[in-house]
C-alpha cells in the first residue's frame, strides 16, 4: 500500500511544479517561437519537461534514501542518476531558450550514452 501513496505524492508534486512552471514561464515569457509549419491559436509554454526531470531526479533520490541497498551500484547510486536526470534537464532548458549548436547536442547525447 505504500506504493500507492508514493505515486500520489509524485503526482501532487508533479502537478504543483507544473503549475508554477507554467505561471512563471506566462511571466517570464518562455513560449514557443512562431513558424509556418505548426499553426497554434495560442501561445505554448516550452521546456516544460523540465518538471519531469526534477521530480524524476526527486523520486530517485527518495528510492535511494528508503531503498539503499538497492543502490549500492556506482551507476545506481542514489546521486549520480538523479544528477544526470537534472543536468540533461538543464541542457535542454537551454536548448529551448536559446538554440545550441548541434555539435553541442551531439556531444551531449552521446555522453548521456556512455552513463
Amino acid at each position: 500500500m505504500n506504493n500507492i501513496y508514493t505515486w500520489i505524492f509524485f503526482s501532487l508534486i508533479t502537478y504543483i511544479l507544473l503549475r508554477a512552471y507554467i505561471f512563471f514561464g506566462r511571466t517570464l515569457g518562455f513560449y514557443e517561437k512562431k513558424n509556418n509549419y505548426i499553426i497554434k491559436k495560442k501561445l505554448v509554454i516550452k521546456s516544460g519537461g523540465i518538471v519531469f526531470g526534477i521530480v524524476v531526479s526527486l523520486y530517485f533520490l527518495y528510492q535511494g534514501f528508503i531503498n539503499p541497498q538497492n543502490y549500492n551500484d556506482f551507476y545506481r547510486s542514489a546521486f549520480i542518476i538523479p544528477f544526470l536526470v537534472i543536468i540533461s534537464a538543464i541542457i535542454f532548458f537551454i536548448d529551448d531558450l536559446v538554440d545550441l549548436s548541434k555539435r553541442l547536442r551531439f556531444l551531449y547525447q552521446i555522453f548521456g550514452l556512455i552513463f
